[in-house]
């Protein structure tokens, strides 16, 4: 037989064992993961214009509410600061002070851009992706596909490093990758494709000829 002691210690076990299985499980999110395409999308004198794509590679359930190019928390890559920022719809170029699409903050040298969804409405789902963001710099692709003109730590990062947050910035651990520039039709391939257009015309004409004195 248990004795008074014994029972009541044994009727608080089986409360608090009663307690815990009762106790709802918070909600668990798969870690955000990202990959982003950057392409030139206009450019004329001394300025150029960038578009690129983000999706988001993460397992279902996770959601991708930050895109912040050219940065990793306390450093900013990109050598100017850019002239126009644009964004997706439901989306917006640095709402809050954590912003440095206009420069460096805290005397920090260089530049970055922080897009972010106006709401959890907006949030990019996984398999999903999303375009639309761009900007217009006098930063040239050697100088936005390259390393950063500045030095941190001794190192010039990319400046193609980006990080994606599940919402707001910093409301998660993040997640750090390299944006894909899609590369151009270099002058050698373009002279390729015209060149064989060309030598395909004189071969029609040479043909056409042939049957008209074939025909005489």
């Amino acid at each position: 037989m248990f004795s008074t002691l014994e029972k009541s210690i044994l009727a608080t076990g089986v409360a608090l064992a009663a307690t815990v299985a009762f106790v709802q499980p918070a909600n668990v999110y798969a870690a955000e993961t990202a990959s982003a395409t950057i392409t030139l999308g206009s450019h004329s004198a001394g300025s150029y214009t960038y578009d690129l794509s983000l999706t988001n590679t993460g397992t279902s359930g996770s959601t991708i509410g930050t895109f912040w190019f050219s940065w990793v928390p306390g450093q900013n890559y990109l050598a100017s600061n850019p002239t126009v920022v644009s964004a997706p719809t439901g989306w917006e170029d640095g709402p809050d002070s954590n912003s440095v699409s206009v420069g460096g903050s805290s005397g920090q040298e260089g530049a970055s851009i922080e897009w972010q969804a106006t709401s959890s409405a907006g949030y990019l789902d996984a398999g999903k992706t999303l375009s639309g963001f761009s900007f217009t710099t006098p930063d040239a692709p050697a100088s936005v596909y390259g390393n950063s003109i500045y030095s941190f730590n001794g190192i010039h990062p990319s400046v193609l490093t980006a990080v994606v947050y599940a919402g707001a910035p910093f409301s998660d651990a993040g997640q750090k990758f390299q944006v894909q520039p899609v590369p151009e039709p270099t002058p050698a391939l373009l002279l390729g494709v015209m060149g064989g257009a060309g030598l395909l015309i004189l071969r029609r004409r040479h043909i056409a000829t042939a049957k008209i004195i074939s025909a005489r």
